[in-house]
Formats: structure tokens, sequence, C-alpha cells
């Protein structure tokens, strides 16, 4: 994002592939024990209140953690007439954690803040997305390794998915303030990033700007822009690091931020 007072910038950072909770779905309707009918369906979240709401911890008053909850809905607003009866709320819950003793959840000049709503469209797709801001405590360079300050997002949705799609934007970089990076706990089976984007998506290669000096304005450029998209395989949860790779001393407090968009995936109706 180009600025000129610091504002929003990069994200996540955590460890090598893990692989998550995995459950076997359905792909037809079928009757459960209790003789609910249930079947595959089509779901979309939308990043804006009151879908989502946000609560702080004890501690998530100053340095934004704490917990999110978004309902996700049928994507065009129609439910199969046999379906219909016995759907269930399907939910994500979304946790973030801060890592390191000087990271800290933050906020931009622009209205953006850790946790939150977006208050405009992001990447350039039009839609709004969940904010990941994250800055330090002070401009002291971050002690090595870099990758232990940052913010680590948990995904958990209340049933199993599959075909999980989502886009990751604002993957940027200032010279001085911050070099984002990125990586996620189980590797997509397909990714898309913009021309700029290198890395695998992995804690040893995060993705990350080819320069150093690459930054996109959050609402209206593609330039961070990542999506991954997932295969057949349910799963019920997905972390994503993000942290700061900037040397020596830092600039407005490395303010950096990210958004998640665009999130989409099937699942059962109950």
């Amino acid at each position: 994002m180009s600025s000129p007072t610091p504002s929003r910038r990069g994200l996540i950072a955590a460890s090598a592939w893990t692989v998550p909770a995995v459950v076997l779905a359905s792909s037809a309707p079928a009757f459960a024990g209790s003789g609910k009918v249930c079947g595959p369906l089509t779901y979309g979240v939308t990043w804006k209140s009151p879908n989502y709401a946000f609560t702080p911890n004890s501690a998530g008053v100053p340095n934004g953690a704490g917990q999110g909850r978004v309902v996700a809905n049928p994507l065009g607003g129609v439910v199969p007439a046999n379906l219909a009866r016995d759907r269930e709320a399907l939910l994500v819950t979304v946790t973030n954690k801060l890592n390191g003793g000087r990271v800290r959840g933050a906020s931009a000049s622009d209205g953006a803040a850790n946790m939150r709503v977006s208050p405009f469209g992001v990447g350039g797709l039009g839609v709004s997305g969940l904010t990941v801001m994250q800055d330090f405590a002070s401009n002291v360079a971050l002690p090595t390794p870099r990758s232990a300050h940052g913010q680590t997002l948990t995904l958990q949705f209340s049933r199993p998915v599959k075909n999980l799609r989502f886009t990751i934007t604002d993957i940027d970089s200032s010279s001085g303030q911050y070099r984002d990076r990125v990586w996620v706990s189980q590797p997509p089976n397909a990714v898309r990033a913009a021309s700029g984007i290198r890395g695998t998506g992995t804690q040893g290669d995060p993705w990350r700007q080819r320069y150093n000096t690459s930054s996109f304005d959050p609402d209206s450029e593609g330039g961070g822009n990542v999506t991954l998209t997932y295969g057949d395989t349910a799963m019920s949860t997905l972390q994503i690091h993000f942290w700061n790779d900037q040397p020596n001393a830092l600039s407005g407090n490395g303010l950096q931020g990210i958004f998640l968009s665009s999130l989409e995936f099937t699942a059962s109706t109950c």
C-alpha cells in the first residue's frame, strides 16, 4: 500500500505443513440416524457486520487478540427443498494469537483494524475482507528469528468442509517498515498468485514480494493477492501465519496488514 503515513500491511507465520483434522463427507443427500435429511451445499462468507462479530479476550482491548464468528450462507441464497427443513447454521470461528513479546494488534488511519471487517473493498476484488493488522511496541530491530514475532490466525469450521477457496490480499513490502511474510498450515491443491509474489506458502518459503519496495493500495490493487484452492478432502481447521521480515530498525513501528476475502466451500447442510 502506498500512503504518506504508516498504513496497513502484511500477514501470517507459523510452522511446517501440518495436517488438519480430516473427515470424509458424503456427496449425496443422506438420512441421519435422527431422521434428518442432509446433503452438500456450496457456502460463502460475507465479511460485514452484523454477519461477523469480534469479541476481544481479556488482553484484547489494547492488542487486538480475541475471537470472531461469522455465519456462512448458501451461495445464491437458494436451498433445495429436500434439504431446507433440516439445514443447520454453519459457523466459521476465527481466533488469533499474537506471537513474541512485542507484536500487537493495530489499526490504521484509513479505519482498518485488526480482526475487524475492512471498511473498504480489498485487493481489487470489490468486496470487503477480514483485516489482519499488527505493529510492534517500538522501532527497535526485531530479534531473530523474526518469524517468531507475528500473528497466527486459526479458522475453525463447525462442520467439515471441502473445496475450500479464499484470497489473501495485500501481501506487500515497504522499505524500512515491513516485509510481509505469509504461510498456511496445510498446502493448497492450487495457488494463483500475483506476478510479483514469490514463495510456496510454507514456513520455510512463505509468500512474499519479489522486491522489498513493492507496496500496493489495499483497496484497488491486486498486486499482493494470493488465491488458495483446496481439494475434495474434508477439513475442519486451517491456520494462517503472518510476520514481518524487515531487518534492522523499523519505521512506523513496523505497521503491516493483510486481508482475508472471498471465502467459499462446500459442506453438508447438517
